[in-house]
């Protein structure tokens, strides 16, 4: 009876002082009551009345009251959007810190990066917490400097455990300056400058190349000569799909006309080049269904023309080897 009545007595005590205006007596006097509900309450109605006055801070310092805070400004933090002012994930976060939790406030921060990710309006504010995560890993200690991040295909998938090295590319996946310059270019929204890029492009691989092929298809501009020759090098197979599939039928005939030219003229008994036989079959095919058009019907009967000078050009060569090694027989 004692403490029920020592415990009503606090609570009124409490919500006095904190009318009042009296902050850290009414912190003194709901640390005080010896009733768990009592204090779960007071610690709910501190975090409301002071983040409204801008006084959270005294409620940071207060660990007698850390426990129910906690609880109650985690469950809080989730209720209101990530994005805009949550004063719940900014007390956790110091109260985190104010203790040495480290990993506690790292993954405070990250729980809102990851939450303002899927909210509108947060892409911006995402980063700042995720570079405030990565600081707080880094003041961990090595065993504690790690994150639960949850998988992004299935609910029920177990989690992946990052550290600081895949904290910091995350970061940087983000930052658009910080990506290669080619990078750069594909997630802006202006046409790709094939000049500019050249250094880059020039010795790009099959990935980087393909890439940009279906960036500039998509915004309907055309592809420089140079580097469709880089790409026909690289893997002629997919460019020649790459440009089919965007509807670029021409350009492909084209690319190919030019790889069965120079397959044509490196051709000889001390060096065979072997030409896009296939993917010369597969245009000519493509090609046949419009003859009406005119540019298609020229590349058709070029195609058709260098396949048949190649074939023949083969045919001698392989005759011509046969008889020098008649005339002239390895001896061993």
């Amino acid at each position: 009876m004692f403490v029920h009545l020592q415990a009503m007595f606090q609570w009124v005590v409490f919500k006095w002082h904190l009318s009042e205006g009296r902050t850290e007596r009414a912190l003194c006097a709901a640390a005080a009551n010896p009733a768990p509900h009592a204090r779960q309450a007071a610690a709910a109605m501190l975090l409301t009345t002071l983040a409204e006055r801008k006084e959270l801070d005294a409620l940071v310092r207060c660990a007698a009251l850390a426990g129910e805070a906690e609880r109650a400004a985690a469950a809080r933090a989730k209720l209101h959007d990530a994005h805009t002012h949550n004063p719940y994930y900014d007390f956790l976060y110091s109260l985190y810190l104010s203790r040495g939790h480290f990993r506690k406030a790292a993954a405070v921060m990250y729980e809102r990066a990851t939450r303002c990710a899927s909210e509108r309006g947060g892409t911006e504010l995402r980063r700042r917490y995720i570079a405030a995560a990565l600081t707080c890993l880094r003041l961990a200690s090595p065993q504690h400097a790690f994150l639960a991040r949850p998988h992004t295909k299935g609910h029920n998938a177990t989690p992946q455990v990052i550290g600081p090295e895949e904290l910091a590319a995350e970061l940087r996946e983000g930052d658009i300056e910080a990506l290669d310059p080619v990078q750069q270019a594909l997630k802006k929204s202006e046409p790709i400058d094939f000049d500019t890029l050249y250094p880059k492009l020039k010795d790009a691989d099959r990935e980087t190349l393909l890439a940009v092929t279906k960036r500039t298809i998509s915004t309907g501009y055309f592809l420089p000569r140079w580097f469709l020759q880089r790409f026909m090098d690289v893997d002629g197979p997919c460019c020649v799909r790459a440009l089919l599939s965007g509807g670029r039928l021409v350009e492909a005939g084209e690319a190919c006309v030019d790889a069965m030219r120079a397959a044509l003229v490196s051709l000889g008994p001390t060096h065979l080049t072997a030409a896009p036989l296939a993917l010369a079959d597969l245009l000519t095919a493509e090609l046949h269904d419009h003859l009406h058009h005119e540019p298609s019907k020229q590349i058709y009967e070029e195609l058709q023309k260098l396949v048949e000078e190649y074939s023949e050009v083969v045919v001698r060569t392989s005759d011509d080897m046969k008889n020098i090694q008649i005339k002239h027989p390895i001896v061993n």
